[in-house]
């Protein structure tokens, strides 16, 4: 028997628990929208991307740039975007969101089903993966995160299985690094341990094959990038990078933040986050432990505070890997380990859903934040600028729909200038330049209005800076706002434009 045979389904066929798994999803989702029926995201960057849906479409865009400009996942960005050709617009990034958590739950049960585990088993690591940790949040922000956490168990799901739709698996992994770019890494270890098997079993020109798959899947998104941006990686990460100039920090404090961040998300997704030390136990998923490395490494290299940033969003593209080899445990055929997997499994899903009622409460507070926060501000900018005025703003998503006015984003996300000037300037001085990197931004698109997020404007003292370098900041909206507005004069400009109060 081979090795991906070795291990089946008990008692009901593999496609049957992935379609159990999958129906676990639905009363996940029937619960979520009966709590907030109304479409509101909770993370601003998911805006961006349901504005850049609607631009690649047609719609038309306050910041007049490319449609793929600031979307990391080029994959997500068309299926919102035709998602939202059949239903309201505001429903696209959680309807897409929510078919994408059923395939993630369906292909870790199906992966489970692969490993040895029994029908009530695999449907039960089905049942953790949507509440562990911080999974509501994650699995309804908006974003990739959802499509992500689905490919990454149907890559994992495809390398055990590796005897069957052998063009499946290189297809898959192949799409990875579209979804989230840092999943390169993963698809290169899959792809190398697929083309090892086949050189030592002596099948040297299969990985010929496997290649010529991956290949002919990737490269219409790599044209599709190249053609958008004028480049094959998107550009978000190397704006928030620039913006943030972490990079340079001593080491000491870059290694406090990532331990930090990684010792959050371990308290958060509690007991199954040693389903990484389990899977190293698994000879066929054992070379996917690599990836954690990788990741973390490169975010501690060049983006340490990132790994904190939405609720450790970064990071839980490890929890399929953990689960992984939780599954990989509870399908052994021995009995100490059979036992040890149940038992990790069993005290995960109690943890997991005692603390779902304060899970539910922290993605609540987020949705209210847009809610008070972001769509408030974005009301103010329509009521109070008079139409034509320009601004230069933070967090480019829910301001992103104004009428009548043009948006420069102050990061770089959706206006690449801005980007350009901070890897000149921000980014070599490790942020000391910061503020003088912003007057620049102020000089080259003469806006009418700053708009800044308070806590941002404390931490890297903005408006103190712009101040000291003789610009007028004149505040337009109450200062107990979580975003300030601010109208502009410069040293040798005129008064700042008139608002309507």
């Amino acid at each position: 028997m081979s090795e991906s045979d070795s291990h089946a389904s008990v008692g009901i066929p593999a496609w049957r628990v992935a379609l159990l798994g999958a129906l676990c999803s639905v009363g996940f989702v029937i619960y979520y929208a009966s709590r907030w029926p109304s479409p509101v995201l909770p993370v601003d960057d998911a805006y961006i991307t349901l504005h850049n849906a609607l631009a690649l479409f047609g719609d038309s865009d306050a910041y007049q740039s490319s449609a793929v400009e600031g979307s990391t996942s080029l994959l997500h960005l068309l299926l919102v975007g035709v998602t939202a050709l059949v239903v309201p617009p505001e429903w696209a990034p959680l309807l897409v969101g929510w078919i994408a958590t059923a395939c993630y739950a369906a292909g870790l049960a199906r992966l489970a089903a692969s490993l040895g585990c029994s029908t009530p088993w695999a449907v039960g690591i089905a049942l953790l993966s949507l509440v562990v940790g911080r999974a509501v949040h994650q699995l309804n922000n908006g974003l990739e995160t959802a499509v992500a956490l689905a490919g990454i168990a149907w890559s994992l799901e495809l390398a055990v299985g590796e005897g069957r739709r052998y063009w499946m698996g290189p297809a898959l992994w192949a799409t990875l690094p579209f979804i989230r770019p840092e999943l390169s890494a993963l698809t290169g270890l899959l792809l190398a341990r697929r083309c090892w098997n086949h050189f030592r079993q002596g099948r040297r020109e299969w990985y010929l094959r496997d290649l010529a798959i991956a290949g002919a899947f990737a490269a219409p998104w790599l044209v599709f990038t190249f053609a958008s941006t004028g480049g094959f990686v998107p550009a978000t990460a190397g704006a928030k990078r620039a913006f943030f100039a972490e990079g340079c920090l001593p080491a000491a404090i870059k290694l406090a933040w990532v331990e930090t961040a990684v010792r959050d998300f371990g308290r958060s997704v509690g007991i199954a986050s040693f389903g990484l030390l389990l899977l190293a136990a698994n000879r066929r998923l054992a070379i996917c432990l690599v990836f954690p490395a990788v990741l973390v490494l490169a975010y501690y290299l060049e983006f340490p505070g990132a790994l904190g940033h939405y609720e450790n969003r970064y990071l839980y593209v490890l929890v399929p890997l953990m689960l992984a080899g939780v599954s990989a445990w509870v399908g052994s055929d021995r009995m100490l380990p059979r036992w040890t997997g149940c038992a990790v499994l069993l005290v995960g899903l109690i943890q997991s859903f005692l603390a779902l009622p304060m899970r539910y409460r922290e993605h609540d507070d987020r949705r209210r934040f847009t809610e008070t926060e972001l769509f408030s501000l974005r009301d103010f900018i329509e009521n109070a600028t008079p139409p034509g005025s320009s601004l230069l703003v933070h967090d480019a998503g829910a301001i992103g729909r104004v009428a009548d006015r043009t948006l420069y984003d102050l990061v770089g996300l959706k206006t690449p200038e801005s980007r350009d000037v901070h890897e000149m300037l921000t980014l070599p001085s490790c942020g000391r330049r910061r503020g003088e990197a912003i007057g620049r931004l102020l000089e080259r698109y003469q806006p009418d209005y700053l708009v800044l997020l308070k806590q941002w404007d404390r931490i890297f003292g903005i408006s103190g800076s712009l101040s000291r370098l003789g610009w007028k900041l004149v505040p337009v909206r109450e200062m107990s706002r979580e975003y300030l507005v601010f109208s502009i004069q410069g040293p040798d400009q005129s008064p700042p434009t008139s608002f309507r109060n």
